[in-house]
């Protein structure tokens, strides 16, 4: 685009950045709220590609913009609430793309503070962070006027590498992985489920007006006679919201069903792989995989498995064992099946991974499924079920079978 939007200066509160692609015909609808410890803002819209209308409103009200402005394709529409045009409230913004192909859009609204009001600011620790699976996620978030501030409501919107949007509540009670109860530092793990980028919208708003300063958990220096100056909370009562926004990336992540055999992870039967873990000798990891709508002969593998593990790998038809073994890994080896409709009728195969030792360290692996490819060819043939007519094929095993 060759228009751009405004920069946000560190005194004009960000209340609301979203970027979207906009498919022709499609109306996308946002509200935001401007309130008491603003005196003004500054609404701004972006787009090219497409002939996009924008209406924003208030109480029903439509308002005008200032100006349009257009250049090499892109058009930018803003407009300036202040003074009398300036009314605490609720804003809805409309926009619709006339054209007939997709339209690049980019709304942000901006706040100027109120000399008379308390100054409000968001923190946290996310940035641009990075976690490499096990590790814990806390989302995290302080909130600070002239001191910290507790009892505001404090959520926040994470949307996943595949677009979904999850919502979480941040807490300040000392239990959530925040630092202490009421000290204006709030907290909430968040369990994610894929690697990749993963993008935070933080909000903060006082709608019940009971936020109240805080001195918990910050140090003093001591009066020269060894006292403290005494301390009041300060009820702050304006109807203030504040956004502030994170992105961090998750990396090495492997699902794990944690010995629960009922929550099996689903694997597509198209030869993709997908990550496993066992993190410690009671854990296991369950996979289902419907072969019904591929050719056969289709091949089930474990591969890539790292450090050295015993695993004991059990394969089922629905609820019936076809085999299960246990095997002494080398670096990045596995072992795979060839699976028929004679073997199982339904063609639904589930895989357990557990360890095969009292104790050891985490290991990893892959697990896939689909037709087979070139390398997959039997190496033994497994009688299944008690049935000597019906066997599996062992097409490779770059392990040792333990007795």
């Amino acid at each position: 685009m060759s228009l751009q939007l405004p920069p946000v200066l560190g005194s004009q509160p960000l209340i609301l950045s979203q970027h979207h692609s906009l498919a022709a015909g499609d109306v996308l609808q946002t509200s935001f709220p401007l309130d008491s410890a603003l005196s003004a803002a500054r609404v701004n819209v972006l787009f090219s590609g497409a002939d996009v209308t924008a209406t924003l409103t208030q109480q029903n009200q439509v308002l005008a913009w200032d100006q349009c402005l257009t250049q090499d394709e892109s058009t930018l529409c803003y407009t300036l609430l202040t003074g009398s045009a300036f009314v605490e409230g609720d804003y809805q913004l409309v926009t619709t793309n006339n054209g007939e192909q997709s339209a690049l859009l980019q709304t942000q609204v901006m706040g100027y503070h109120n000399k008379s009001a308390v100054m409000i600011g968001l923190s946290t620790e996310q940035g641009e962070a990075g976690y490499l699976y096990p590790q814990p996620l806390v989302l995290t978030v302080a909130v600070q006027g002239d001191y910290p501030l507790t009892q505001v409501h404090v959520r926040a919107e994470v949307t996943d590498p595949l677009g979904k949007v999850h919502h979480v509540v941040l807490n300040d009670d000392g239990l959530h992985g925040d630092r202490l109860a009421s000290d204006g530092f709030y907290a909430q793990q968040f369990h994610y489920q894929m690697n990749g980028e993963y993008r935070v919208k933080f909000e903060v708003d006082n709608r019940d007006g009971s936020a109240a300063t805080t001195l918990e958990g910050l140090l003093f220096e001591p009066t020269i006679d060894g006292t403290f100056p005494p301390f009041e909370p300060e009820i702050i009562n304006e109807n203030f919201m504040r956004t502030e926004s994170a992105r961090f990336i998750v990396a090495d992540f492997a699902p794990d069903d944690h010995g629960d055999n009922n929550a099996c992870t689903i694997v597509l039967a198209d030869n993709r792989d997908y990550d496993g873990r066992i993190d410690n000798a009671q854990d296991s990891d369950c996979f289902v995989v419907d072969t019904s709508k591929v050719l056969p002969p289709i091949s089930l593998r474990l591969t890539d498995v790292w450090d050295l593990p015993a695993a004991k790998v059990s394969l089922y038809c629905d609820n019936a064992e076809l085999d299960s073994e246990s095997y002494q890994f080398t670096h990045a080896t596995g072992i795979a099946f060839a699976v028929t409709p004679e073997i199982c009728p339904s063609q639904k195969f589930r895989i357990e991974v557990r360890s095969a030792e009292d104790h050891h360290t985490p290991f990893t692996y892959q697990i896939s499924a689909g037709e087979t490819l070139h390398g997959d060819f039997p190496l033994a043939m497994l009688p299944t079920s008690g049935s000597a007519e019906i066997t599996l094929a062992l097409l490779w095993a770059m392990g040792t079978a333990l007795s």
